[in-house]
Formats: structure tokens, C-alpha cells, sequence
């Protein structure tokens, strides 16, 4: 069965996300010098450990109505805990907290590699450039690098199902 134009323009695209993946995949290795971890140690990143505070014991059991158990009691104020006293508030605090180390990690990784990116930059530009192959090649890594940045600069959009319920 021949294929619609809709169908082969998905495939495109695709396609094309796949190429800009292997891409990045390919030039990581030579941008980001820097292992993560150091990057967070020396910028003083505090990682999730409140996060994992608050989820606490069992977070991830649902099979009883059980509330959260988190492993700091003050962690969470009177309210919270009220509203996670069963399975479906737990779910909501729950999907609240990994909001918040989503919101968090992407936020940490972001600042990573415009670091990174960064630095990358700043070695280009002490190149000699009396080369005309080194220009050549440093003036498209840094026009890369820039895209990098420029790209790094978009917020990320996810669509997720509704779950929260008001009578307006």
C-alpha cells in the first residue's frame, strides 16, 4: 500500500531527529571535557537529596491505600502530609516532587553544558588563526557551538494528562 505524503513527511522528520541525536552523540565527547560530576562539585550543586527526604519509604508501593511515609517528618508541612494521607494523594505529591527534580535536573544539566559549551568557545578564540584551514574549521565549530547555545536557550514543552480536577 502506497504510502500518504502526511506519512513520508513523519518519516522525515523522523529521520531527522534521529541524524541531529547521532550528531550529538558524536560531538559530546570533544564539548563536554568536563565529567558531570565535577561540574556539580564544583558549582555546589545539592543533587536530590531532598527530594529523596520527602518520597521517603515505599513511595513507589501502591497496593495498600497508604499515604507517604518520607523519612524526615518535617520535610513535608501539616498540609501536605493531610493531603497525601492515601494512595491517590501520595500519587499527587508524588507527581509533584518529580516535577520539581525534572524541572531541577534539567535546569543542572542546561548549565553543565552551556559551561561547557562555553569554555569550547573561549579556546577557539585563542587560536592562531593565520591557518586558513584552522580558521576555516574553527569558524564552523564555533557557528555549531553558537547553534548549541541558541538551541540551549528554548524552553522544552511535554504534554502530560490532565490531573488535577476544578469546577470553574
Amino acid at each position: 500500500m502506497a504510502k500518504t505524503s502526511t506519512e513520508r513527511m513523519r518519516e522525515l522528520r523522523a529521520r531527522k531527529r534521529e541524524m541531529k541525536k547521532e550528531v550529538e552523540k558524536a560531538l559530546a565527547p570533544t564539548t563536554y571535557v568536563k565529567p558531570l560530576s565535577t561540574f556539580f562539585s564544583e558549582t555546589q550543586r545539592t543533587g536530590f537529596s531532598t527530594y529523596a527526604v520527602i518520597l521517603g519509604d515505599k513511595w513507589w508501593d501502591f497496593k495498600d491505600d497508604d499515604g507517604i511515609q518520607p523519612f524526615d517528618m518535617e520535610a513535608l508541612d501539616d498540609e501536605e502530609m493531610k493531603n497525601a494521607s492515601n494512595s491517590l494523594g501520595k500519587a499527587e505529591l508524588l507527581l509533584s516532587v518529580f516535577q520539581d527534580i525534572v524541572t531541577a535536573l534539567s535546569s543542572d544539566i542546561n548549565a553543565y553544558k552551556r559551561s561547557e559549551i562555553n569554555e569550547r568557545i573561549r579556546e577557539i578564540e585563542t587560536l592562531d588563526f593565520s591557518d586558513p584551514d584552522t580558521r576555516k574549521n574553527a569558524l564552523a565549530n564555533m557557528m555549531r557551538l553558537q547553534k548549541m547555545l541558541d538551541h540551549l536557550n528554548k524552553d522544552s514543552r511535554w504534554t502530560m494528562s490532565q490531573w488535577e480536577v476544578s469546577i470553574d
